[in-house]
């Protein structure tokens, strides 16, 4: 600097007096256009820095604007927006709030802007797309520069007004020129920032709407700080804040890793986080994929693990993992092919009952549910006759393979075996475990075939002589009559489908009806109105005995408050009858004995009961009455079962062996 001070004296002293006011005026410019240059610098310097703070696009244009009106000295700035068709801009920035809103054709000095140069209006009154302009801003629109500003998915001109014609110049233009392009770039790079925002809270929206939960594992083995809203409720976490927790003994406990299984899971997130992906294609498959918790409440998860590798480095920077409750669509999927397994084994078996006339099953089935009512005790009976159970199993295992029904027949064999090999004179066969499992078997293969028989090829055995056909009407009738009174009642029918003869009909017909009747008002409505229930239970149960005498016993039962011990006794000393201490309920079959409180179209006049037991003695049979230890009535009647063929419809597989089971 010295030196060309001196330089610059010596040329003062020898120039002409013209000359000094020359190098004078030349230096003065300079130094302006110095200032000015530095300026410019300074302004870009700001206006960057601003843009690239920026988190938001139209904030980043809003600093523009202002970089752009301080730099070139403009009155007011504006950004427009080409519209989707292209066809108009519209501005939506604007220093001047007189000039927000307006709207411009895309043509002219705008459409050569938008073609990537920068332009410059003199006047702007002599361009007809200003128009607009004009007639919003009126005379403070006098001359204008336009520069493009387009970015991926964004095409816009930025707009400076001045007041005076003609202000512009080549300065204007090329500063305007050396800021537009990094305006983009910065531009550029916000708007790939909010497309990414954009798609993280679109994931992050459908991971939290999604039934499982989803978190990820940093390189420092620590739960990253998103990880979706379900996440807490598949884990079952009690603090559902687990941002910056351990990864290894928060995942072990939730996935009850422990042992050997436990310290394979920490080592191989250890090996693979923060390693190459090779570590992790190594070691990946040490990863669980499927975990079963146990518990009160057996659970089932389904387990994805997504490595997020840098691609600069190679290195596994985190671990996604999916997290998925199964429970319900695997117990879905099992009992759908559960069901399909079921149809095929229906298919299956009637295949077999097709094999041989239809008269053939159905001896066989009566035949076989004589014997098996017989078998059933006697097996479980240490004074059992050893010879007859033999008799009775050698002969229905040879009715079963005559049919081809290997698997029963195969099942007797091996029983036949365990009674063979017991030892002394003692039957007690089902307290042999191996005994009981062939008797179970026997059943698993015998009571579906026979279900399937009985429901689709032997109709006729549910018309109107089966005990079932008969008291259908009367379950039904006394279902609809609670429902009256807002109960609900479930009706049970243990092997009730056995055929009656004609001669019973008749007494079972008016005993069935009156029954039902007498439990629906004596028993299920006294109880609704004392502890206001809304459901109630009947079960029909009809037990078999084959032989000489062989009866058939029906019980009805019913969960109500059962026979009303005193008001039956108070009742019995108004009318002067005298009761049997022994058989308290005997008074009920008395002509015209009731409780009722008034006489109704269904009760109250005492006939009921003197029908069922008149209709049930006529054929040569009994009733009994008396109250369940749990509570409710029930009533049975015995009637000889000659000309009667059993056929259950819901036999009660035996599920475990009895007391006496022994564990060799």
């Amino acid at each position: 600097m010295e030196q060309h001070d001196v330089q610059t004296a010596a040329a003062i002293e020898s120039a002409a007096p013209e000359r000094l006011r020359e190098i004078i005026l030349d230096l003065e410019q300079s130094r302006e256009r110095e200032a000015r240059l530095r300026r410019e610098a300074d302004w870009l310097l700001s206006g960057l820095r601003a843009l690239v703070a920026s988190d938001d696009v139209s904030d980043a244009f809003r600093l523009l604007l202002s970089v752009f009106k301080e730099a070139l000295e403009l009155d007011a700035a504006v950004v427009l927006d080409q519209s989707p068709g292209g066809r108009r801009l519209t501005a939506s920035l604007a220093t001047d709030a007189a000039l927000a809103g307006a709207t411009v054709a895309n043509a002219g000095s705008f459409a050569r802007c938008l073609s990537g140069r920068t332009v410059m209006l003199a006047d702007v009154g002599a361009a007809e797309e200003w128009s607009a302009f004009r007639g919003r801003a009126g005379d403070r629109v006098g001359s204008a520069i336009l520069a493009p500003l387009i970015a991926s998915t964004r095409r816009a001109v930025l707009v400076g007004v001045k007041r005076e014609k003609a202000f512009f110049s080549g300065r204007h233009a090329r500063l305007m020129d050396r800021l537009t392009p990094l305006a983009r770039q910065a531009i550029l790079g916000l708007e790939q920032r909010e497309r990414l925002a954009s798609s993280l809270r679109r994931f992050k929206a459908l991971i939290d709407g999604a039934p499982y939960g989803v978190l990820s594992i940093e390189a420092d083995l620590t739960i990253g700080p998103e990880y979706s809203s379900g996440l807490p409720q598949v884990l079952r976490l009690r603090d559902p804040d687990i941002a910056g927790r351990k990864a290894v003994p928060l995942l072990s406990q939730c996935f009850e890793l422990s042992g050997e299984k436990g310290e394979a899971f920490a080592e191989t997130l250890t090996l693979s986080l923060g390693e190459s992906a090779i570590n992790w294609d190594l070691n990946k498959d040490h990863l669980p994929s499927e975990i079963v918790l146990g518990g009160l409440e057996r659970r089932e998860l389904d387990l994805v693990w997504t490595p997020m590798i840098d691609p600069e480095t190679d290195q596994v920077s985190s671990v996604l993992v999916a997290i998925r409750d199964v429970t319900r669509e695997r117990a879905t999927a099992a009992a759908l092919a559960a069901q399909r397994r079921s149809h095929e084994e229906t298919l299956a078996m009637l295949d077999v009952l097709l094999s041989a006339p239809k008269a053939r099953f159905s001896r066989f089935f009566a035949e076989a549910d004589m014997r098996l009512d017989y078998l059933e005790p006697a097996l479980r009976d240490p004074d059992g006759d050893r010879r007859r159970i033999l008799i009775e199993l050698h002969t229905l295992k040879g009715a079963a393979r005559l049919l081809g029904l290997d698997n029963i027949s195969g099942a007797i064999h091996d029983l036949e075996d365990k009674v063979k090999a017991r030892p002394g004179a003692s039957a007690a066969v089902l307290s042999d475990r191996a005994a009981f499992e062939d008797w179970s078997r026997l059943f698993a293969a015998y009571e579906p075939l026979r279900r399937v028989f009985r429901d689709v090829l032997d109709e006729e055995d549910q018309g109107a002589g089966s005990l079932m056909g008969l008291a259908e009407p009367h379950l039904a009738g006394a279902r609809q009559a609670l429902a009256e009174h807002g109960l609900e009642c479930a009706v049970s029918v243990v092997d009730a489908a056995g055929c009656a003869p004609d001669r019973l009909a008749p007494a079972l017909t008016v005993a069935l009806q009156h029954i039902t009747t007498n439990m629906v008002d004596h028993s299920i409505l006294p109880a609704r109105r004392r502890d206001g229930r809304s459901h109630a239970t009947i079960e029909l149960e009809a037990r078999w005995t084959a032989g000489p005498g062989s009866e058939i016993r029906l019980t009805l039962r019913d969960d109500g408050t059962g026979f009303d011990l005193p008001a039956i006794a108070r009742r019995a000393a108004e009318a002067g009858l005298s009761q049997d201490p022994e058989q308290p309920l005997e008074v009920l079959f008395e002509p015209g004995f009731s409780t009722a409180a008034a006489v109704t179209t269904r009760c109250g006049r005492g006939i009921g009961m003197a029908a069922v037991r008149d209709a049930i003695e006529q054929v040569g049979g009994r009733i009994e009455l008396s109250n369940r230890p749990v509570g409710g009535s029930e009533i049975a009647i015995t009637v000889p079962s000659s000309g009667c063929c059993s056929a259950r419809t819901d036999r009660r597989l035996p599920i475990e062996a009895d007391e006496q089971l022994q564990s060799a």
